[in-house]
């Protein structure tokens, strides 16, 4: 039994690094534990929804295990990183892989913008100029990882550092190569969600124009929340950023690089999640085609190839569909798109009924 006059008491130095560890490693664990949790969720909804007839959510499910592995390698990483430092009680590390690490995380960064870009992407018709920028901001997204790894194996930048983040604690060292996929990440994300955030508007007004008294409806709320996520996974990147300039504490950019590997998996499946619980809602084309509406007359024209906004029908060529304020809806191609239209849509006549102007047909999801 050892002799407790032989046993010294650990320094400040020591210390403070033992409860860094210690902290560091709970912030992860508890993420970790919620992204297990929203896993299995998503994993839940996909397959409840069935994937034979669905190659989308055969992707998203792939998505989602790809991204929970890399998570889970990250989390074991850093996990056994923190353990042998407090065993070993000093700031030292064990000398990994960075650049095998530093992928891990960058692969998350690059799925995670992918259903973002995804979940805007769908709320716009085929042909709309929005999907030219969101490509666009996502082919940046690609041409900025790929320069990245390209520089870290030839050494121009380092490849990662032991707590997980792209290097940023040492800003002189790396001067505007620092912010070279941080800010491309941002402008991805910031773009996706003002999208989200633009047809959210258009759909509320649609509705405010012909319904004063609705409340929000199942698609409109979950429109809200989307946006609300997205900003303050854009802050959460504005906050790298901000690590990456220099403005941050050391501390406080371990914590940031602490978070932020995790973060970029959770919004992606938390997105994924909403998806198929609005899904089983059975949204309708209001939303899509919300900017359509004819100013002139109040009409809300359904056109040609219209999209639905979350929904799983397409509206095919035929006579517009006029907004009114009949409890039901009578046109049997949309009796299953669900509450949020069943108080606003009637076709305008009989004959018009019987043209059948909607067609059901899956597109996307």
């Amino acid at each position: 039994m050892s002799d407790p006059a032989q046993i010294a008491p650990l320094s400040d130095e020591l210390a403070n690094s033992l409860a860094h560890d210690v902290t560091l490693t709970t912030v992860e664990g508890v993420l970790y534990g919620l992204l297990s949790l929203l896993t299995f969720i998503a994993v839940y909804l996909l397959i409840r929804k069935g994937l034979r007839n669905s190659v989308a959510r055969l992707i998203l499910l792939t998505v989602t295990f790809v991204m929970f592995g890399c998570s889970t390698a990250i989390f074991a990483e850093d996990a056994d990183i923190n353990i042998q430092q407090m065993k070993a009680l000093g700031p030292s590390a064990p000398d990994l892989d960075g650049i095998l690490k530093s992928n891990l995380i960058l692969q998350n960064y690059i799925l995670g913008d992918g259903v973002v870009v995804w979940r805007a992407w769908i709320l716009f018709d085929r042909y709309s100029p929005f999907h030219f920028l969101l490509a666009t901001c996502l082919l940046g997204t690609f041409v900025c990882h790929f320069l990245y790894v390209i520089l870290s194996l030839y050494g121009l930048v380092p490849a990662t550092r032991s707590d997980g983040l792209l290097p940023f604690i040492e800003p002189e060292e790396l001067g505007s190569r620092k912010f070279l996929l941080t800010v491309m990440l941002l402008i991805t994300n910031l773009t996706a969600t003002l999208l989200i955030g633009y047809k959210a508007w258009m759909y509320r007004r649609f509705f405010k124009n012909h319904d004063s008294n609705r409340s929000k409806s199942q698609i409109e709320k979950i429109l809200i929340i989307l946006v609300e996520s997205g900003l303050v996974y854009c802050a959460i990147w504005i906050l790298v950023i901000c690590t990456q300039a220099g403005a941050l504490s050391l501390t406080a950019s371990e914590l940031v690089a602490t978070i932020v590997p995790h973060a970029v998996t959770l919004y992606p499946i938390f997105i994924i999640i909403l998806t198929s619980l609005q899904k089983s809602h059975h949204s309708t084309a209001a939303l899509i085609r919300a900017s359509s509406q004819d100013r002139r007359d109040g009409d809300c024209e359904f056109g040609q190839r219209s999209t639905l906004a979350i929904g799983s029908f397409r509206a095919a060529p035929g006579p517009a569909a006029t907004y009114s304020s009949d409890p039901h809806i009578t046109q049997s191609g949309v009796d299953q798109t669900g509450s949020a239209l069943q108080n606003s849509v009637s076709l305008s006549s009989d004959r018009d009924r019987e043209t059948r102007p909607f067609k059901s047909t899956p597109i996307i999801y």
